[in-house]
């Protein structure tokens, strides 16, 4: 990884290919974010070339030089859970960064810390809210919300929908909150309402979560804010 940012310009973003699971299978060779669609897909297969040039990186284990974080600001916090990667990364390629996977660079990730309460139970309610939420609150730059919703973006909408109602249990339940998260993920107009948001709906949640005043508090993110966001996503790798 640090040859790799050694090798590329110093505005470039990286990732390893990230393996999962006990037959470590590829869970992340790349991906593509499709804006209009307003969804993501991981490519399951590693990169042939050294570096495969993407135009999303999961956040993960993405690597970048310290000067680049904090030129971007880190993750976008008021976001909470799902999409802040996604963010980073159209942020970060608008404003020059390349997105590369590395494909000797090689991470068994586990996955769904924060997606599923267990096996059994399939997904959380809070997956359901924060994903649907953010993926509108995420792609509004690019497409208007309701059209992408209900338009260009209608397959991946009645998807979650879909899956909610597929759920082990609580389903009825989860497909609620995945439309409260689209129903404000269609009004938050800006970060201060998604923060109002947040907190309100994380407290509905139990989740013990407090969003920042104002990003401008700590431009550059402390090392405290990182880690509580990484614990909080499942940003944690198995070493």
């Amino acid at each position: 990884m640090l040859r790799a940012l050694n090798d590329l310009d110093a505005r470039d973003i990286v990732s390893p290919t990230l393996y999962s699971g006990h037959d470590e299978r590829v869970w992340f060779g790349g991906g593509k974010f499709h804006r209009l669609a307003g969804f993501t897909r991981h490519f399951h297969s590693a990169p042939r070339d050294r570096y495969r040039q993407v135009n999303f990186l999961t956040g993960a284990a993405m690597m970048m030089r310290l000067g680049r974080w904090r030129e971007l600001g880190g993750f976008r916090e008021p976001l909470f859970l799902y999409w802040e990667d996604t963010d980073l990364c159209i942020r970060a390629s608008r404003t020059g960064s390349r997105l590369f996977v590395v494909r000797d660079a090689r991470v068994w990730h586990r996955t769904g810390g924060s997606s599923r309460r267990g096996e059994i139970e399939g997904k959380s309610r809070v997956w359901y809210y924060f994903l649907a939420r953010n993926r509108l609150v995420v792609c509004a730059p690019y497409a208007l919300r309701s059209p992408m919703f209900f338009v260009t973006g209608l397959s991946a909408s009645l998807g979650l929908a879909f899956k909610a109602l597929r759920e082990p249990n609580d389903r009825f339940a989860k497909l609620a909150w995945l439309i409260r998260g689209s129903w404000d993920g269609l009004r938050a107009q800006n970060d201060a309402q998604l923060r109002t948001l947040t907190d309100w709906r994380a407290a509905q949640l139990g989740l013990e979560h407090q969003t920042r005043a104002s990003s401008s508090d700590m431009p550059h993110h402390s090392a405290s804010s990182v880690v509580r966001h990484a614990f909080l996503a499942d940003r944690v790798v198995s070493e």
